[in-house]
């Protein structure tokens, strides 16, 4: 059996399954085959890219990079390492079909211009100019590029203000002469307000969907910001993180559970709410949602607990989460609850058809544990339930409404009469 799956790396990092980073896999027909030592891999996909995480195929000078596994007593390390030398503390690092890491210290996610900007516990106000040189916490930028800077917290929404030059010369910064993916980090670690650094994010970041444009004014762009020439031109960047609020709309609501297989001998369920299980349930709702993107209505997939199987493998809790309107007008003039079967039966076919290739998105998983529940809607406003009454159901509660508006006057018109006797009979008392 073969795996040929669409990977990314932006630099010398482990590369990652294009769901990993919130995308999908773009190869349509994929081959692979080992003879006499020489692996042959095929695949086919378009040639134009549409996401971040491709690169187009053009009719052009290309530069492809490849990458050789380590082979057992065949291991090339510059410097060498513990397995040359014959002292490393696991000898069997590199297992058969495993991508591991094929780079060092700061070459993770490294050379990135970054603005941060944060509101403190205590209400003051933070922004720089940042510089991300690897898989650590930004640090200061030598040269601060930024001026006209505000941040500012009101209802629930951070809006960070800035205003920079377009075209820099300055090593640190990367110019936006010309149209970039743009990364926001929407909820950062924790912050230290004294040495200004702040911790590892709690989420992915999210990627803007396209390249964003920011042009010259001068150039007739509709973009907000001072007007100079071409290489000392400035633009006014607005960024805001926000909270809102939304009316509740009616939601169809499914339980899932799902085996993930060979996580190690070691591994140990993280305790609730803490960073390693918010990042774990991160990675598994990255790979089941690149599974669930073609349902119809689909909204979100939420991890709420994780379990240990007898076999020592986890199973993960999930809630699948469809938008009721959707589905409704997907499959209207159906039977009564067909919709309800219907979604489940998407939902469990568009993963049954992942978890029996062994895999869920970068998550390996039992080909033969699924488990999808009945649907639950929730949220359903007033006019929706009044509008799945049916006509029998009306005309009887038309009825129960009636005799009990009769009851309520035969209550009222005996308590009247009752009262009457009683004054009456004072009234005789008083006379006598």
């Amino acid at each position: 059996a073969h795996r040929i799956e669409d990977y990314y790396t932006r630099d010398r990092s482990t590369p990652r399954e294009d769901a990993y980073w919130g995308f999908r896999s773009d190869i349509t027909a994929s081959f692979g085959v080992e003879e006499d030592g020489v692996t042959t891999i095929a695949f086919r996909r378009k040639l134009d890219a549409s996401e971040p995480t491709d690169h187009s195929i053009v009719d052009d000078e290309m530069t492809v990079i490849w990458a050789r596994g380590q082979e057992p007593g065949m291991y090339v390390h510059s410097p060498a390492s513990g397995l040359e030398q014959g002292a490393a503390s696991d000898p069997d690092f590199y297992r058969p079909d495993e991508i591991k890491y094929h780079g060092k210290k700061d070459q993770r996610g490294g050379q990135s211009d970054a603005v941060l900007g944060w509101i403190d516990r205590s209400g003051r106000a933070f922004i720089a100019d940042m510089w991300i040189k690897g898989y650590t916490a930004p640090e200061l930028d030598s040269n601060q590029d930024i001026s006209d800077t505000s941040v500012v917290l009101e209802d629930g929404v951070v809006t960070v203000k800035f205003t920079r030059p377009r075209v820099s010369k300055d090593s640190q910064d990367q110019s936006l002469d010309e149209c970039l993916h743009f990364l926001y980090p929407i909820k950062g670690g924790d912050v230290k307000a004294v040495s200004k650094k702040i911790g590892k994010h709690d989420a992915r970041p999210e990627v803007s969907d396209q390249k964003i444009c920011i042009r010259s004014c001068r150039s007739g762009a509709d973009v907000p910001g001072d007007s100079s020439d071409e290489t000392g031109s400035k633009v006014r960047v607005t960024t805001a993180r926000t909270t809102t609020t939304t009316t509740a709309k009616p939601q169809m609501m499914m339980d899932v559970e799902l085996k993930f297989i060979d996580v190690g001998d070691d591994f140990k369920i993280p305790r609730k709410n803490s960073p390693e299980f918010n990042e774990l349930s991160e990675r598994v709702k990255r790979s089941v949602t690149s599974a669930l993107t073609s349902v119809p209505g689909f909204e979100d997939v939420s991890v709420s607990d994780f379990e240990e199987s007898e076999e020592k493998e986890l199973i993960a809790k999930l809630v699948v989460t469809l938008d009721h309107d959707t589905v409704s007008k997907e499959y209207k003039g159906r039977k009564t609850g067909g919709e309800s079967e219907k979604a489940k039966a998407m939902v469990k076919q568009a993963l049954q058809d992942s978890v029996e290739k062994g895999h869920v998105g970068e998550l390996r998983v039992d080909p033969q544990y699924l488990i999808v529940g009945n649907p639950v809607v929730q949220n359903e406003t007033a006019a929706t339930r009044v509008a799945s009454i049916s006509d029998s159901q009306l005309k009887l509660y038309i009825v129960i409404g009636c005799i009990a508006f009769l009851v309520l006057v035969a209550v009222m018109q005996a308590s009247c009469s009752i009262y009457r006797l009683n004054r009456r009979s004072t009234a005789s008392k008083g006379h006598k």
